[in-house]
């Protein structure tokens, strides 16, 4: 599957925290959601680890659900190179304009 195929992957920054592994996790909303043998994942939580990067089931505020992981990519080394090998275009969410 190539990213020409509408496969968009939008942060949402106003999640991102410190994962329990110590390193930056960023959630994303998947179009379409990713979908593996246990279902489709359209919240994910992403987080680099020392030797991959890890996606995990999210809810709707970023937190994991699931510590299973969905995805270990060993050779991306942050979460935009993880999906992007995933099939996935990684777009910053749009700016509602409510900042203050």
């Amino acid at each position: 599957m190539t990213v020409t195929d509408s496969r968009i992957a939008t942060e949402r920054p106003e999640h991102r925290r410190t994962s329990v592994i110590g390193s930056e996790q960023r959630h994303y909303d998947l179009q379409p959601g990713l979908i593996l043998a246990r279902g489709e994942f359209s919240s994910v939580a992403v987080a680099t680890g020392a030797k991959a990067v890890y996606v995990y089931a999210a809810d709707e505020n970023g937190s994991i659900t699931d510590f299973e992981t969905l995805a270990v990519v060993v050779s991306a080394k942050d979460p935009e190179g993880a999906l992007l090998q995933l099939g996935y275009e990684v777009e910053a969410a749009a700016d509602n304009g409510d900042s203050a």
